[in-house]
């Protein structure tokens, strides 16, 4: 599985995307692994694929973010919209 975020710097306004390591998914979200310093109920993009099935730009929001080493933990929410 491949994944990547991206998200808007609030410093220079650019979009940057960044390619992450995805673990622990249920339905309402998932944990990456990144060295970015995301804010905590800020908004993220999300593009994941594996094999031939991709989603892109699930909007996510950073729930909780733990640091390990010199990386951090971050838990994303992911919220469905129905229609």
């Amino acid at each position: 599985m491949t994944a990547s975020i991206s998200f808007q710097d609030k410093s220079s306004g650019k979009v940057c995307v960044e390619r992450v390591k995805t673990f622990d998914f249920n339905c309402n979200g998932m944990s990456i692994e990144t060295n970015l310093d995301l804010e905590i109920e800020g908004k993220i993009s999300l593009n994941i694929s594996k094999e031939r099935y991709h989603a892109s730009n699930v909007i996510c929001t950073v729930f909780n973010m733990v640091k390990q080493g010199d990386k951090k933990q971050v838990w994303i929410a992911i919220r469905f919209r129905c229609k």
